[in-house]
């Protein structure tokens, strides 16, 4: 029996590597050199359009292993991140730093340097390029050697053309007439010259040219896609796309298809999907052959960090891996703006869970978000009739099941969901209703539901914005996590309070000190504009699980503080002169996949699904951005599951500040239990300082 998939995708928004021949490398900070048109000067933009240096050189070129190029006074030289000069200007041109050294001129003639501007390769090159696995290529009189990073020529100055290695080869050719072959790092021909043209090897593949036929090699020099395309790209996480008669395919590296149909331009994979255009629209298509989103864009990039650019009728967007798209026009600016998306398997103590009866295990991060438990909830009331019977009984699905009979623990006013075949439209339907619902701040959702598909979608929002916004630190909390490390973290609160501060004042009447202990811990409730809601902070010691732990916090808050309380233990609810609320600022992005519970069979047979076909979860993910600070609580959401069918007082002032392990949650006031709430035992989430 053919399976088919339901497509459930969980949605909540709350306001309150290079892989290459030797292993995974760890992605480099993305920063970018940026030109001013006004002043024609040049500075360093984050990847969020962050200005980390003013415009203020002459020229940049390209940020690489923490140092950007800079030319000041017709001279260049190395900055960091900060915009502080690591290597004085003093060169006539330089480029960026690779493999630990930087090709630099002097006098007419290249050389290179070390990060501690010491010369490592003397100036006596016409040209030197960036190094690469060891070796960079140098040029005198328009020959082509390679120079080690120990400044020794290793391979004569004997060849017309050279390029930089990769997984231990490089092309060449002996003169301009004869064809390309690749040299080892001896200089010796490990695949003989007999290609038209040949590129870099990238993942162990290389596309070459023979004639007008493009095919892929491998390090042997194998042909793995014979030689007989119209035109052919490097693979790119285990594909590759071939042109053939005018239509471009992909295919893996045994040379199966990926999908049957053809496409008029397409992209390389990256992070799991890759632009493909059809009758002159783009869309994103997926590994498993599906597409993430249907082709509608005027224009389409490749995945970075979790995310895609897209543009459709002048207005410009990005894309994320779920198939929601934001358009820039209503994207908060500035602070506001959500920081790249990362998957969490590159974190790596954190961990995300789909209900609040999650164990707590000492050296690791846990969030939960309710939006998985709410979508879950219209799969079953709204497509399966019941609980959701699966295959194997996965972890969490029983914990699920349970709770679809509890009402959502968020108010109607602030979320959207609805469940449905592809059949039926429900992708228009989501996005009409996320549009009728919340405007302009809705994200539009571009997914590609099939005709026997289920979409079960859920989207949350909460706008928690502090009446007056608290102060931004500027000394940083020394935070000490479960396992002693110490970081320096931002912070927000009130530093110093002081009963005749006007500003301080203001901030304090947002702030209530449920409970103090000075052994135990401190539990402090935020307000906000929102009289519905509340921000909960808490330093008290976790229970099992973060469910217990909260309803540990819940009793102490009704408690209150110890009644013997001694000097250290002052009972006062409110804020007192000399004393300092301190809170690290959080901020982050994150997507997760509920590996657990995808590609389990669903077993119910509801009249829904009696239609003669097998469904089964193919993927279940939540993402969440969460961000606290001075103006508010932040907290955007998004999972998705295919399942595919003052005075002196009396007491010594209490230290307020969060510098060590802590919970915080948001809850509706009239809702027994948060939606959502995370527990920070480490400083993995934390903004840096």
């Amino acid at each position: 029996m053919k399976s088919k998939i339901i497509a459930a995708i969980f949605l909540a928004v709350f306001v309150s590597v290079f892989s290459g021949c030797s292993g995974t490398v760890l992605a480099e900070e993305r920063l970018f050199p940026f030109c001013d048109p006004d002043t024609n000067r040049y500075g360093l933009k984050a990847a969020d359009g962050k200005v980390l240096i003013e415009a203020k050189f002459e020229d940049a070129k390209a940020f690489s292993e923490g140092l950007l190029p800079v030319m000041t006074g017709k001279k260049w030289g190395f900055v960091d991140r900060d915009g502080k000069f690591a290597i004085e200007p003093q060169y006539e041109n330089a480029g960026s730093f690779s493999d630990g050294l930087a090709g630099v001129r002097r006098n007419g003639k290249w050389g290179a340097i070390d990060k501690s501007g010491k010369t490592v390769v003397d100036f006596k090159y016409d040209m030197l390029c960036e190094f690469s696995e060891g070796l960079a290529v140098v040029i005198n009189d328009n020959k082509y050697g390679y120079v080690g990073k120990d400044g020794n020529l290793v391979i004569a100055m004997k060849f017309k053309t050279a390029w930089t290695f990769s997984c231990g080869l490089a092309v060449a050719r002996n003169e301009f007439s004869e064809p390309f072959g690749y040299i080892d790092k001896k200089g010796d021909w490990a695949i003989a010259p007999k290609f038209d043209h040949a590129d870099y090897f990238k993942n162990g593949y290389a596309k070459v040219r023979q004639g007008s036929a493009w095919g892929v090699i491998n390090t042997k020099g194998d042909f793995t896609i014979p030689a007989r395309y119209d035109d052919v790209t490097n693979f790119s996480e285990g594909v590759a796309a071939v042109r053939y008669k005018g239509g471009w395919y992909f295919i893996t590296e045994k040379g199966e298809g990926v999908v049957k149909k053809t496409f008029d331009q397409v992209g390389e994979f990256n992070e799991g999907f890759a632009p493909v255009r059809i009758a002159e629209k783009w869309g994103y298509l997926g590994k498993n052959g599906k597409m993430l989103a249907e082709a509608q864009f005027d224009s389409a990039t490749i995945f970075i960090d979790g995310t895609a650019s897209v543009t459709l009728d002048e207005k410009k967007g990005v894309i994320d891996r779920s198939g929601v798209v934001r358009w820039i026009e209503s994207e908060p600016a500035g602070d506001d703006k959500a920081p790249p998306q990362i998957e969490s398997t590159k974190l790596a103590v954190t961990s995300f869970s789909p209900v609040l009866d999650a164990k707590i295990v000492q050296g690791k991060n846990f969030i939960y978000c309710s939006t998985f438990q709410l979508a879950w909830k219209y799969l079953c009331s709204q497509i399966i009739g019941g609980p959701v019977k699966m295959e194997g009984d996965p972890e969490n699905a029983e914990k699920l099941n349970v709770l679809i009979g509890d009402d959502p623990v968020v108010s109607d006013d602030a979320y959207f969901a609805l469940a449905g075949f592809g059949r039926d439209a429900i992708a228009s339907g989501v996005n009409d209703g996320l549009k009728a619902k919340f405007g302009s701040r809705a994200p539009t959702v571009a997914l590609s539901v099939g005709a026997d598909e289920i979409l079960a979608f859920a989207y949350l929002f909460k706008n928690l914005e502090f009446k007056k916004e608290f102060e931004t630190i500027k000394s940083p909390i020394e935070f000490t996590g479960a396992n002693g490390k110490k970081t320096k973290i931002a912070s927000f609160g009130i530093d110093c309070f002081s009963e005749h501060d006007k500003d301080q004042k203001k901030m304090s009447r947002q702030l209530e000190i449920s409970y103090y202990d000075h052994q135990k811990g401190f539990i402090i409730r935020l307000s906000s504009k929102s009289a519905s809601d509340e921000i909960v902070i808490s330093t008290v010691p976790p229970r099992g699980t973060l469910k217990e732990t909260f309803e540990n916090i819940a009793v102490l808050i009704k408690n209150g503080s110890p009644a013997d309380a001694g000097e250290l233990d002052n009972p006062d609810k409110t804020i007192c002169d000399r004393e300092s609320f301190r809170m690290p600022k959080i901020d982050f992005n994150i997507l997760h996949f509920f590996t657990e519970v995808q590609n389990h069979k669903i077993l119910n047979e509801t009249p829904a699904l009696k239609d003669g076909k097998s469904y089964i979860i193919g993927s279940a993910a939540q993402s969440v951005r969460f961000r606290l600070c001075e103006k508010g609580a932040l907290l955007e959401s998004l999972a998705f599951g295919n399942v595919f069918p003052t005075a002196v007082p009396k007491y010594h002032p209490r230290d307020l500040t969060v510098k060590g392990p802590f919970f915080v949650y948001l809850k509706d006031i009239s809702k027994p239990y948060p939606y959502f709430m995370m527990y920070v035992d480490n400083d993995e989430l934390l903004i840096k300082k």
